[in-house]
């Protein structure tokens, strides 16, 4: 566990004049008055107890932990100090069940013995694997999860009633502070709407913000973790000499680089000596599910077994799916022996690329897909991760433009009601442009829930190390509450998170933002850019000189309103300022890109070495996937 370091924590007890111009959109107006419409997004009422958590700022109370915790328990526990600390001034002590005093008052965090004599027992069926039980007994509470990363989760939203605790950002935690607090009543199961939620971006490179935020690390569920394209680690072509003619038929025809595109998937020794390698590899497995990765290219093998399948399936997937049964047949035999009283590790195989079409048929009469044969449903056990890369992310996944990913996965449900999905939400040639999917993002998320989703990775600019220009920080935040709750309204959570990001200059910031999202509709509807990942954005078509110019300068609109806190908040004025500097980052790239001409040759490289101070002071790394920004200062011949 990384070492946890002091944040800014901000108590904002008003709303700000100039947020209120952002809430004003939840109102109506009948009769040229205007009427504040019901938010969607209100917590349930939690009553309190007569207990006293917290009185005059100190508590009798202390935080149980089991007498060997989880190392999940513990960081909950210590979460949950921290921060009932920050908002009251009460500092818990914690104790383990063989040391506590077992006649004082306490919140029970994970499995304990107390809990476990109290009835607090949360079934799989019932909180799934990252959802948790919280529960008022007496003048005891309960946090626990049927896992320990539900019992981590428990502990934020324990703190959301009691303290009106948030995150909008790893610097962003705000709470109401109070001297006085009762002990809430709570009886509540609460299960996300999906039960493994995974995306990138700053939570690769801060642990703690991704279990803030609710999110899972990718090691937490897959065994390689991010290895996803995995497969010639499992056979290696170097050890297994694709070029022999012992182990040539084991792998595609095409090269890719340096070595085969593809394993060959119908080739059964192939697949025994796959099986063996894999099964040495899932000893001492944390994670409960393991990849069966393709590698990352368009192609497949073609040789005449999978030739003659893919002809009586349509697909290169039946292959894939046959060959991942036994696997899966394998690794439940492995299950038996080395997995007693442990979860049992699962498989998944990727649709993706030449894999991702199901083979199904469409019955008319029952208006559903059915798989072609018997052969190619999964393995009860087997899931199938579902990534549609050539699927545009500007119009929903039912739309007529994804006709195509609806359809798949419509037949994938047929074979399986075990889906991971791979979704993308970053544009890989220009990192540092807006790739917006708040338009689609809820909907999406809830057709995948509807077809079975379990697991859901939404994939953005992973190799940036500090949060990314392009409202990238305003993304991660709403992806993770609906991946959390989809039924939450997306407008009022963008409104929060302005308020909360960007205090005083929210209904600038929010202004910019939303100018930016109907600009992207306009490239995407009337400019003909398809919304796919591996769009080229950064063309003079898209983006208009005076409209770039505008922006910018709100942009210098919003500094003003954040100098109240110059001389009053010299921190939060710094805070603030990077913030508001970092979403000028992508403006500034596409002016300096496509309207250089418009500068005099001073004033051009005057605006790419600015550019560049301030790429540096926010930490930036990458603009394009797989390509250091410093590569950009020498195409724009700056050092």
């Amino acid at each position: 566990m990384k070492k946890r370091t002091r944040i800014l924590s901000l108590l904002l007890a008003v709303v700000l004049s100039a947020s209120a111009l952002v809430g004003c959109e939840n109102d109506t107006k009948t009769n040229g008055e205007v009427k504040e419409q019901k938010k969607q997004n209100v917590k349930a009422e939690i009553p309190a107890t007569e207990y006293d958590l917290v009185s005059a700022g100190s508590s009798k109370y202390f935080i149980l932990i089991p007498e060997n915790p989880t190392e999940y328990e513990s960081y909950a526990a210590e979460e949950l100090q921290l921060f009932l600390k920050e908002a009251t001034g009460a500092e818990l002590a914690i104790s383990k069940e063989n040391e506590a005093d077992t006649v004082g008052s306490f919140l029970s965090v994970g499995n304990t013995k107390a809990s476990q004599d109290a009835g607090v027992a949360p079934s799989y069926e019932e909180a799934k694997s990252n959802g948790f039980v919280l529960k008022t007994v007496d003048d005891d509470c309960y946090l626990k999860g049927f896992s320990d990363i539900g019992t981590r989760n428990s502990v934020y939203e324990w703190l959301s009633y009691a303290v009106d605790w948030e995150i909008y950002a790893s610097d962003e935690i705000v709470y109401t502070e109070t001297k006085d607090l009762k002990l809430p009543a709570f009886d509540q199961t609460v299960v996300p709407s999906i039960e493994w939620r995974a995306n990138n971006g700053p939570s690769v490179y801060n642990e703690e913000l991704a279990y803030r935020m609710r999110k899972n690390l990718f090691e937490e569920v897959y065994l390689h973790g991010r290895l996803v394209h995995n497969s010639m680690t499992i056979v290696d072509p170097t050890v297994y000499n694709f070029e022999s003619e012992e182990y040539k038929d084991w792998y595609s025809e095409k090269i890719v680089g340096d070595r085969p595109a593809q394993l060959c998937y119908s080739n059964e020794e192939m697949r025994e000596v796959y099986i063996e390698n894999l099964l040495k590899q899932l000893e001492g497995a944390k994670a409960n599910v393991v990849i069966l990765g393709m590698e990352d290219n368009v192609e497949w093998c073609s040789c005449e077994k999978c030739a003659a399948s893919k002809e009586k399936y349509g697909t290169d997937a039946a292959v894939m799916i046959k060959f991942a049964n036994k696997v899966q047949e394998a690794v439940n035999e492995w299950n038996k022996v080395n997995r007693v009283g442990q979860t049992p590790i699962k498989c998944v195989f990727f649709a993706y690329y030449a894999t991702v079409e199901p083979p199904v048929t469409y019955n008319k009469e029952t208006d559903k897909y059915e798989p072609i044969d018997e052969s190619v449903v999964l393995h009860e056990d087997l899931g199938v991760m579902f990534a549609p890369i050539l699927a545009s992310y500007s119009q929903s996944f039912t739309t007529e433009m994804n006709a195509d990913v609806e359809r798949q996965l419509l037949g994938w449900n047929a074979l399986t009601d075990n889906i991971h999905a791979w979704t993308y939400a970053f544009h890989t040639a220009q990192n540092l442009i807006f790739k917006n999917t708040f338009e689609i993002m809820q909907e999406n998320y809830q057709l995948l829930i509807d077809n079975g989703t379990s697991a859901l990775y939404d994939q953005t600019n992973g190799a940036q190390k500090v949060p990314d220009t392009g409202w990238a920080s305003a993304q991660f935040y709403v992806q993770s509450k609906l991946m959390w709750d989809s039924s939450l309204n997306v407008k009022e959570l963008l409104d929060d998170f302005f308020d909360h990001y960007f205090d005083t200059a929210s209904g600038t910031m929010k202004e910019i933002f939303n100018e930016e999202r109907s600009w992207m509709s306009h490239i995407y509807n009337d400019l003909g850019a398809l919304g796919r990942i591996g769009d080229n954005l950064l063309r003079a078509e898209y983006w208009s000189y005076p409209y770039l110019k505008q922006a910018l300068s709100q942009f210098e609109k919003a500094y003003g309103e954040i100098e109240v806190y110059r001389e009053s908040d010299p921190e939060r004025y710094k805070q603030l300022y990077e913030r508001i500097t970092l979403e000028t980052i992508q403006y500034r790239y596409i002016l300096i890109s496509l309207y250089g001409t418009n500068y005099t040759d001073a004033e051009l490289l005057n605006m790419k070495y600015a550019f560049k101070k301030d790429a540096e002071l926010l930490g930036l790394n990458v603009y394009a996937e797989g390509v250091s920004i410093g590569v950009l200062w020498d195409e724009w011949g700056i050092k």
